[in-house]
C-alpha cells in the first residue's frame, strides 16, 4: 500500500523537490545504531515510487550526531526551513515526529511553515496534508506527548543514577589514571607509566605554583601527560594549560567519588552540537562518596592546590599568580588615588650582577584619555613592607595568636559535636520516613508522592551534613601545641631565614600573601611614598613611609654644606632609616659617590 501514491500528493507537490531529513542525537547513536540511520535514508526510495524523480530528492543528513532539543545549531534543519519558505519543497520525509525536534515549540514552528507553504508531511510512510486541521491537531498532540516522554525519561534516569550513588556505586567513567570495574568500583590503572604521569602533573604544580609554570616544568623534564577520551585507550599529549588544569581540578583524584561537579545551565546557551553548556557546581551541592578508591593526591595537597588556583585568579578579590620576578608585592599593591586599582610590576634591563630593578606601575586615567599615574620604585616599597611583616611576627604576637588558636580549637570541637548531633537526627528522620513510605498502600498515590518528596529532602540533608563533615576539615588542624612551640623558636631567627640564600623569591611572596591582604600607596611626592598595609587577619592596619632618593640627596647636600664629613652623613642617614635605592645602608663611599654625581650634574647644567 505504501507504494501507491497517496491522494494528498498533487502535481504542484511533485513539481517541487522532496526532502528526506535524517538525524541521530549523538555520535554514539550514529555508530551503534546504524540501522536507524539507514531506515531514515531509505525513505528516498519511497519518494521515488510516489513520483518524484531521483534528482529532485534531497537527503539532508548533515545533522547526524546533533541533539534534537534545539534547532538553531542544526545547519541541515535551517537549510530545510529556508527551502520550505522559498517554495522549493513539496514534501518532507521523517521516520517519526521526534526526528525534526524534541520540543513542541520547534515542532509547532515547523508545522506553521509547512501549512503556509503547502508542503506535505510524510511520517513513517504515511503522507499527511499540512493544511488539514485534524492532521495539525494530531501532530501537535504527538509533539506534546513526545516532549513529556523525553522529560520523564530524563527524570527517571536521574533517579536511577541517584539510587546507584546512594548504594555506593559510580555512574560515570573515571578520569585518566583509573579503570572502572564491572561492579562500579574504580582501581588505579595497572600501567605504572600512567600512574606516574598523573602523579607528575600534581608534583609539577605543587612545585611551580601555577598552571603555566607547571606546563613549563613538565616540558623541561621532557614529559607528556596522559589523556583518555570516552571509548578510547589512554593517549599521551604534550603538556598544556587545559590538560594540567583538567587533572589538578578533578576532585576524584583525592580518592572520593564526586558526582555533579558540572550541571547543564540553560542560561549559558548551547555549544556547537546543541547541548546545553555546563557550569561548575558549588562544592556543597555535589554528591560525594568518601574514600571510594585509592587516591593520587593527599587531601592536604589537594586543598593546597585549590587554594593556589584561587589565589592565582586575577580579579578584584584575588591577587593573581606569583610570577617569577623579584617584585615581592606583585598582586598585593594598589593605588589609592585611582580607586584602589592593582599596580603591575615592571622590570628594567638586567644588571651585571644578574638582578633586574623593578617598579610598580599604575595606569591611572590613561584609558579615559588622561595621564598615567606613573612608576613607583619597587625595592624601597618592598623593604618597608617586609620590615612591617617581620615586626608583626615577633614572638609576643605569636603567643597571642596561640591563645586565639586554643579558643578556636575549643569552638571547632563544639561545632563538630553539633554537626554530629544534626547528622544523627537527620538519619533518624530519613529512616522513619522510609518506613512510613514502605508501609503506605501502593494505591494511595498522593500520600506516597508526598512522603517520597519528604524522603528525598531528608536524604539530601543527610548527604549535605556528611559532606560538611568530610569537606570542611577543622580550621585548627594545621597546628598543635608542639607546632606552636616550634613556630615561636622559628620566629627568633625569621629575619635570618628571610635573607637566606636558600629562601627564594617565591617563598617570600607566599609568606607575604599569607599575612597581607593589600598594600595601598596613599600619597606620593618627590621625596616620599606613604603606604598602608592591610593584614589578612583583620589586625589594625600599619602605616609606613618610604623615603626616596631625592630626599636623601637633599639631606646629603645640606649636611655637606654645613661641613659634616661623609662618614657623619652616612651615620645620620642610617639613624633616620634612609637607605639607598638598592636597599642597602648608606656608607661614606656611597655618600662620596652621590656628592660627586650631584656636582657633575650641576656643572653640566651650567655649561
Amino acid at each position: 500500500m505504501k507504494d501507491r501514491r497517496p491522494d494528498v500528493i498533487k502535481a504542484r507537490h511533485l513539481a517541487r523537490k522532496a526532502i528526506v531529513y535524517v538525524r541521530q542525537s549523538s555520535e554514539e547513536q550514529v555508530l551503534s545504531n546504524q540501522g536507524s540511520t539507514e531506515a531514515q535514508r531509505s525513505q528516498a526510495e519511497l519518494a521515488e515510487r510516489w513520483g518524484w524523480r531521483k534528482k529532485e530528492i534531497e537527503i539532508i543528513d548533515v545533522d547526524l550526531g546533533l541533539s534534537g532539543t534545539a534547532t538553531a545549531h542544526r545547519t541541515g534543519y535551517q537549510h530545510m526551513v529556508e527551502d520550505i519558505q522559498a517554495d522549493r519543497v513539496g514534501i518532507i520525509f521523517l521516520t517519526d515526529h521526534t526526528r525534526a525536534g524534541r520540543t513542541s515549540i520547534d515542532w509547532f514552528h515547523l508545522l506553521n511553515h509547512l501549512e503556509h507553504n503547502d508542503v506535505l508531511l510524510a511520517i513513517d510512510g504515511t503522507a499527511y496534508d499540512s493544511k488539514d486541521a485534524a492532521t495539525i491537531l494530531m501532530s501537535k498532540i504527538y509533539a506534546v506527548f513526545g516532549e513529556h516522554e523525553n522529560r520523564a525519561r530524563r527524570a527517571h534516569m536521574e533517579r536511577g543514577r541517584m539510587a546507584k550513588i546512594a548504594a555506593g556505586k559510580t555512574v560515570t567513567q573515571p578520569p585518566v589514571g583509573y579503570i572502572r570495574l564491572p561492579d562500579g568500583s574504580w582501581i588505579r590503572d595497572p600501567d605504572p607509566v600512567v600512574q606516574q604521569g598523573v602523579e607528575a602533573v600534581f608534583r609539577a604544580f605543587l612545585k611551580a605554583r601555577s598552571l603555566r609554570a607547571a606546563v613549563r616544568c613538565l616540558q623541561a623534564d621532557g614529559l607528556r601527560i596522559p589523556r583518555r577520551r570516552t571509548g578510547h585507550p589512554v593517549g599521551w599529549v604534550p603538556p598544556s594549560v587545559p590538560g594540567v588544569q583538567r587533572i589538578v581540578t578533578n576532585q576524584n583524584f583525592t580518592g572520593d567519588y564526586v558526582w555533579g561537579r558540572n550541571r547543564s545551565d540553560p542560561r549559558h546557551g548551547r555549544d556547537r552540537r546543541g547541548r546545553l553548556r555546563a557550569r561548575r557546581v558549588e562544592p556543597g551541592r555535589r554528591t560525594i562518596i568518601s574514600n571510594h578508591h585509592e587516591p593520587y593526591v593527599t587531601r592536604a595537597d589537594w586543598e593546597e592546590v585549590q587554594s593556589v588556583l584561587v589565589g592565582n585568579r586575577w580579579n578584584g578579590r584575588h591577587p593573581g599568580g606569583l610570577g617569577r620576578g623579584r617584585a615581592l608585592l606583585q598582586g598585593l599593591i594598589r593605588c589609592r588615588r585611582h580607586r584602589g586599582w592593582r599596580m603591575a610590576p615592571a622590570y628594567k634591563n638586567e644588571r651585571k650582577d644578574g638582578t633586574s630593578p623593578h617598579s610598580y606601575h599604575c595606569i591611572g586615567d590613561y584609558h579615559d584619555g588622561g595621564l598615567q599615574c606613573g612608576h613607583r620604585p619597587g625595592r624601597p616599597i618592598d623593604d618597608a613592607v617586609v620590615e612591617a611583616v617581620l615586626l608583626r611576627l615577633e614572638p609576643p604576637k605569636l603567643a597571642v595568636l596561640r591563645d586565639l588558636w586554643r579558643q578556636s580549637r575549643r569552638e571547632a570541637v563544639a561545632e563538630g559535636r553539633q554537626l554530629g548531633d544534626e547528622l544523627r537526627g537527620a538519619q533518624r528522620e530519613a529512616e522513619d520516613l522510609w518506613e512510613r513510605f514502605m508501609s503506605v498502600d501502593s494505591e494511595s498515590r498522593l500520600v506516597r508522592a508526598a512522603l517520597e518528596h519528604r524522603l528525598e529532602e531528608a536524604e539530601a540533608r543527610v548527604r549535605m551534613l556528611r559532606e560538611r563533615g568530610t569537606m570542611s576539615p577543622s580550621r585548627t588542624a594545621v597546628f598543635d601545641e608542639q607546632g606552636f612551640e616550634e613556630l615561636l623558636g622559628l620566629a627568633q631567627t625569621l629575619p635570618a631565614l628571610w635573607s637566606a640564600e636558600t629562601t627564594t623569591d617565591l617563598d617570600r611572596k607566599e609568606i607575604l600573601r599569607a599575612l597581607i591582604a593589600d598594600v595601598y600607596v596613599e600619597a606620593v611626592d618627590r621625596e616620599r611614598i606613604d603606604l598602608t598595609v592591610l593584614w589578612s587577619d583583620g589586625a589594625v592596619e600599619t602605616q609606613r613611609q618610604v623615603i626616596l632618593s631625592p630626599r636623601a640627596h637633599r639631606l646629603i647636600r645640606e649636611w655637606a654644606a654645613e661641613g659634616l664629613s661623609e662618614t657623619a652623613i652616612a651615620v645620620r642617614l642610617g639613624d633616620l632609616g634612609i637607605r639607598t635605592k638598592y636597599g642597602t645602608e648608606w656608607s661614606a663611599k656611597a655618600v662620596h659617590r652621590a656628592l660627586a654625581r650631584m656636582t657633575e650634574r650641576e656643572s653640566t647644567s651650567v655649561v
